[in-house]
């Protein structure tokens, strides 16, 4: 199996009301489907977080171009390979947008493989555990939703 092509579609839609993390309010949310096709016509759809207010947004579908040569022509299941190769070059960077990017066309290629094995993901990664525990990160306030509120 070879992969043949990758394509990123963008989605956008408003907040019910913005909120901000110190740096950039976000009035929109925002997602990136990275799409990744065989040879053998299965597709493998990875997901990416957006940017504050659309900010890089047109960098996204330059970085899954930049990232093509690397991709498309590969065994998906040469995924470790595939993903050394985009992160070792240092043109592009390695945090914010860069590794968003890298990070949606890696869980595409898992998708992709778990569909060529008939298997879930999950499965493929050793199922050490059957749940999880929750994490969240972010810092994001919004008004009326300052210390006093979250604390209740």
């Amino acid at each position: 199996m070879r992969i043949t092509d990758m394509t990123v579609e963008r989605y956008a839609w408003p907040r019910p009301k913005p909120i901000s993390n110190g740096k950039y309010t976000y009035v929109d949310v925002s997602l990136n489907l990275v799409h990744i096709y065989t040879d053998e016509g299965i597709t493998g759809v990875g997901w990416g977080g957006g940017t504050a207010s659309g900010q890089g947004s047109d960098l996204t579908t330059t970085l899954i171009d930049y990232f093509k040569p690397v991709v498309i022509g590969e065994d998906p299941f040469n995924y470790r390979r595939i993903w050394e190769d985009m992160w070792l070059p240092k043109l592009v960077g390695r945090r914010g947008l860069s590794t968003r990017v890298i990070s949606a066309i890696d869980i595409a290629l898992w998708d992709l493989i778990g569909k060529a094995v008939n298997r879930p993901v999950y499965q493929l990664l050793g199922v050490y555990r059957v749940s999880i525990p929750a994490f969240i990160a972010g810092g994001y306030y919004e008004e009326g939703k300052g210390l006093r509120e979250l604390a209740e």
